[in-house]
């Protein structure tokens, strides 16, 4: 039988904790960028590679890959909280057209193009301990592909291997195992530089296509990571050459691209509504072959087709970035203990049977841990151990058709 906390016992627990969860508000109310409405220019690079990636790890940008004057360039990273610049490790082969993508810490950069095409690589860097090591290689050498993560691991899709023809490939690596597994091949060709991004169990392919307005795509794909299998949903509404995708705040935005021109624009997704809408915010410039990144309630993006772009960072932070988190009645969730030490017990509360997404995130927006459940009308007892987790402030979000419901938590 479950022991029932004393609440002597819990109040002396969360005692500890309460300086950091004031801390952690006051953060969010005062902090000079939350609440701007403008792109920030940062500090920018000097000597940046061509063609380069960016991630996130951390609370930090990594700008790699590319080519620097011909040699293998170094990892570049970038510490929000002092605007500066620092060149870490050398990566063992620099290479155009490759992925970057990071998980549980680590960063991941593979395939590309240079000096021959359709590369194997796959190449991992350590920040703490700023060393680069060599993992599996791809099944397939490509470039030109788009890679998204969910649920700790890997995803490659599309791309090209130097013969012009595209390729539908989509595969998952397994960073825990070092290995890869050839998933169910996409839905759609044309996916030379999608958009891409993971989100709980299912992973988002957008538009894509080549360079030129005639090969552009309105593609808009969903892969089911429990079932291996894609969804066909509704063509996203104009045909885009290499967009940038990202997750942010349970929605998907997609950020700039190439479609008859160079283009500004940003648009997101509802996954719960399954819409597609046009945002007021746009890009200072248009661009295409740019990265992005989020990092707490901060888009970031990185560089872009020309000599005037490369090397800049811009930032844009708004807490909701005119995105309206959709709260119902129909649906509430109690957390206890808050805070935890081993185990979430979440109560959910229903008027009616449905499907339903569990996603904890940490306050960068890793997801953390997701899980699709069946609830029934009323009350739903759900117990999730997160021993594996460090101590921190997290989010759990349920979400069902039409409805999404966030709470925060402290793991100590």
């Amino acid at each position: 039988m479950a022991t029932i906390p004393n609440f002597h016992d819990l109040r002396a627990q969360t005692k500890p904790m309460k300086k950091l969860i004031l801390i952690f508000f006051v953060y969010l109310l005062c902090s000079p960028h939350s609440f701007s409405q403008q792109w920030e220019d940062l500090a920018t690079l000097s000597n940046p590679a061509n063609l380069p990636q960016m991630t996130a790890a951390n609370g930090k940008i990594y700008v790699v890959s590319g080519i620097a004057s011909g040699e293998n360039p170094a990892i570049q990273e970038y510490d929000p909280t002092t605007d500066t610049w620092t060149a870490k490790a050398v990566i063992p082969k620099g290479c155009y057209w490759s992925s970057a993508i990071s998980v549980a810490g680590k960063i991941y950069v593979m395939g590309g193009g240079h000096p021959y095409p359709g590369q194997k690589y796959n190449f991992i860097y350590d920040p703490v301990a700023d060393t680069w090591t060599q993992g599996a290689e791809l099944i397939d050498g490509r470039m030109y592909h788009s890679a998204a993560s969910a649920n700790g691991k890997i995803y490659l899709m599309g791309g090209q291997n130097g013969d012009n023809k595209t390729e539908w490939y989509f595969d998952e690596y397994d960073p825990v195992t070092d290995s890869w597994t050839r998933k169910a091949q996409l839905p759609n060709n044309g996916a030379w530089y999608s958009g891409a991004t993971g989100m709980g169990n299912y992973v988002y392919r957008i538009a894509g296509g080549g360079s030129s307005i005639h090969l552009t795509r309105d593609h808009f794909d969903r892969y089911n990571i429990t079932t291996d299998s894609w969804d066909v949903l509704t063509a996203f509404r104009t045909p885009i050459h290499a967009p940038k995708a990202v997750n942010y705040k349970g929605n998907i935005i997609l950020i700039g691209g190439y479609s008859n021109g160079y283009i500004d624009s940003m648009f997101s997704y509802d996954v719960v509504a399954d819409e597609w809408s046009a945002m007021d915010l746009s890009l200072p410039d248009a661009r295409s072959y740019h990265s992005a990144a989020v990092i707490d309630e901060c888009i970031y993006v990185y560089g872009g087709h020309n000599d005037a772009l490369k090397g800049t960072l811009i930032r844009h932070c708004d807490p909701n970035l005119g995105i309206e988190e959709k709260l119902s009645s129909n649906l509430h969730i109690d957390i206890y203990p808050n805070p935890i030490k081993e185990v979430l017990s979440l109560t959910i509360n229903s008027i009616s049977s449905s499907e339903a997404s569990i996603i904890i995130t940490n306050m960068i927006g890793d997801i953390c841990f997701s899980e699709r459940i069946t609830i029934k009308a009323g009350n739903n007892n759900q117990r999730i151990r997160l021993s594996e987790l460090p101590s921190g402030i997290y989010m759990v979000s349920v979400i069902v058709v039409g409805q999404i419901v966030n709470s925060l938590f402290v793991k100590y």
